[in-house]
């Protein structure tokens, strides 16, 4: 759990210089990481959307923030085919 606070620490810092740099995509491996991230970042005063996509989704995640539909941090969490739970 330590390395875990430590990313999400690293990322908090870091936060407000990628986001005014542009839109930032943040990848997470398992959906309750993402729950606990969003919550988290959040909690701080930033402002984040959501997705659990499989990698194939990927690409229109990416054109929704080419074109400026959504700004800000989105948090994605990649599920493999058949994994729907993790």
């Amino acid at each position: 759990m330590v390395e875990e606070a430590a990313k999400l620490g690293w990322l908090k810092e870091r936060l407000p210089a990628f986001v005014d740099a542009g839109e930032v995509l943040v990848f997470a491996a398992q959906k309750a990481r993402v729950e606990t991230v969003v919550a988290e970042l959040r909690a701080a005063g930033f402002r984040c959307c959501k997705r659990m996509c499989r990698p194939g989704d990927v690409g229109a995640v990416l054109c929704l923030l080419e074109s400026g539909a959504v700004a800000g941090c989105w948090l994605l969490a990649l599920q493999a085919v058949g994994n729907p739970g993790s």
